[in-house]
Protein backbone atom coordinates (compact mmCIF):
# COMPACT_ATOMS: atom_id res chain seq x y z
CA UNK A 1 0.00 0.00 0.00
CA UNK A 2 1.10 3.47 -1.07
CA UNK A 3 0.26 6.62 0.30
CA UNK A 4 0.85 10.24 -0.92
CA UNK A 5 0.41 13.70 0.54
CA UNK A 6 1.13 16.55 -0.88
CA UNK A 7 3.38 18.68 0.87
CA UNK A 8 1.91 21.04 3.11
CA UNK A 9 -1.40 18.93 3.51
CA UNK A 10 -2.03 17.36 6.76
CA UNK A 11 -5.11 15.11 6.12
CA UNK A 12 -7.24 16.52 8.61
CA UNK A 13 -9.48 18.69 6.64
CA UNK A 14 -12.48 17.44 6.03
CA UNK A 15 -15.81 18.52 4.16
CA UNK A 16 -19.00 19.50 6.04
CA UNK A 17 -21.83 17.40 6.07
CA UNK A 18 -24.45 18.57 3.54
CA UNK A 19 -28.08 17.68 3.74
CA UNK A 20 -30.93 18.22 0.94
CA UNK A 21 -34.33 18.08 0.64
CA UNK A 22 -36.63 18.56 -2.61
CA UNK A 23 -40.02 18.54 -3.38
CA UNK A 24 -41.62 19.41 -6.68
CA UNK A 25 -44.65 19.44 -8.65
CA UNK A 26 -45.13 18.11 -12.80
CA UNK A 27 -47.72 18.11 -15.08
CA UNK A 28 -48.02 15.74 -18.27
CA UNK A 29 -48.67 17.74 -21.20
CA UNK A 30 -49.06 14.60 -23.32
CA UNK A 31 -47.21 14.53 -27.12
CA UNK A 32 -46.13 17.51 -28.61
CA UNK A 33 -44.72 17.83 -32.25
CA UNK A 34 -41.23 15.58 -32.21
CA UNK A 35 -41.69 15.00 -28.74
CA UNK A 36 -43.49 11.85 -27.44
CA UNK A 37 -43.98 13.05 -23.75
CA UNK A 38 -43.69 16.83 -22.40
CA UNK A 39 -43.52 17.69 -18.81
CA UNK A 40 -42.71 20.82 -17.33
CA UNK A 41 -42.07 20.86 -13.03
CA UNK A 42 -41.36 22.94 -10.73
CA UNK A 43 -39.18 21.89 -7.68
CA UNK A 44 -38.22 23.88 -4.36
CA UNK A 45 -34.52 22.51 -2.82
CA UNK A 46 -33.69 23.47 0.69
CA UNK A 47 -30.10 22.56 1.88
CA UNK A 48 -28.09 23.14 5.27
CA UNK A 49 -24.40 22.54 4.46
CA UNK A 50 -22.09 22.63 7.77
CA UNK A 51 -18.90 24.36 7.93
CA UNK A 52 -15.71 22.38 6.93
CA UNK A 53 -13.31 21.18 9.79
CA UNK A 54 -9.98 20.41 9.92
CA UNK A 55 -6.86 21.93 9.13
CA UNK A 56 -6.89 24.55 6.45
CA UNK A 57 -10.85 24.76 6.61
CA UNK A 58 -12.57 27.71 5.83
CA UNK A 59 -15.07 29.47 9.24
CA UNK A 60 -17.04 30.51 6.45
CA UNK A 61 -18.14 27.51 3.99
CA UNK A 62 -21.56 26.33 5.81
CA UNK A 63 -24.75 27.70 4.51
CA UNK A 64 -28.65 27.30 4.31
CA UNK A 65 -30.47 28.07 1.46
CA UNK A 66 -33.66 27.78 -0.15
CA UNK A 67 -34.39 27.37 -4.18
CA UNK A 68 -37.07 27.01 -6.33
CA UNK A 69 -36.18 25.11 -10.17
CA UNK A 70 -38.46 25.39 -12.51
CA UNK A 71 -37.20 23.15 -15.64
CA UNK A 72 -38.85 20.57 -18.33
CA UNK A 73 -38.66 16.56 -18.93
CA UNK A 74 -39.02 15.48 -22.56
CA UNK A 75 -38.95 12.88 -24.36
CA UNK A 76 -38.58 11.69 -27.98
CA UNK A 77 -39.43 7.62 -27.96
CA UNK A 78 -36.90 6.39 -25.97
CA UNK A 79 -34.50 9.25 -25.65
CA UNK A 80 -34.93 11.26 -21.97
CA UNK A 81 -33.79 14.90 -21.88
CA UNK A 82 -34.41 17.09 -18.63
CA UNK A 83 -33.28 20.13 -17.81
CA UNK A 84 -33.66 22.45 -14.84
CA UNK A 85 -32.06 25.99 -13.48
CA UNK A 86 -32.21 26.49 -9.84
CA UNK A 87 -32.38 29.66 -8.75
CA UNK A 88 -32.18 30.78 -5.13
CA UNK A 89 -35.00 32.59 -3.17
CA UNK A 90 -33.45 32.54 0.49
CA UNK A 91 -29.49 32.25 1.16
CA UNK A 92 -28.05 32.29 4.68
CA UNK A 93 -24.26 32.26 4.93
CA UNK A 94 -21.83 31.53 8.02
CA UNK A 95 -19.67 34.45 7.14
CA UNK A 96 -18.07 36.06 10.11
CA UNK A 97 -18.05 39.58 10.28
CA UNK A 98 -15.73 41.80 8.22
CA UNK A 99 -13.60 42.85 10.74
CA UNK A 100 -10.02 44.35 10.15
CA UNK A 101 -8.91 40.90 11.86
CA UNK A 102 -10.97 38.54 9.65
CA UNK A 103 -10.08 40.15 6.67
CA UNK A 104 -6.49 39.80 7.81
CA UNK A 105 -6.91 36.15 8.53
CA UNK A 106 -8.58 35.20 5.35
CA UNK A 107 -11.94 34.07 6.82
CA UNK A 108 -14.24 36.39 5.02
CA UNK A 109 -16.21 35.56 1.97
CA UNK A 110 -18.61 32.67 0.60
CA UNK A 111 -18.34 30.31 -2.14
CA UNK A 112 -22.56 29.89 -2.97
CA UNK A 113 -23.19 29.32 -6.33
CA UNK A 114 -26.33 31.93 -7.14
CA UNK A 115 -27.51 29.57 -10.10
CA UNK A 116 -27.17 25.97 -10.73
CA UNK A 117 -28.17 24.62 -14.31
CA UNK A 118 -28.61 21.21 -14.75
CA UNK A 119 -29.02 18.97 -18.35
CA UNK A 120 -29.43 15.33 -18.06
CA UNK A 121 -29.73 13.09 -21.22
CA UNK A 122 -30.58 9.42 -20.94
CA UNK A 123 -32.14 6.64 -23.23
CA UNK A 124 -33.76 3.64 -22.07
CA UNK A 125 -32.67 0.12 -23.75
Amino acid sequence: MAIMEREGATGTYRPGNEFDLGAGLTYALGAMGSFSNVSPLVQLIATDRHTDGGTASSPSSGFRRLMVAPGIDLRVKKLKIYADVSLPLVVNTTVPAATPANIAAGVVGQLVPSVIWRLQIGYDF
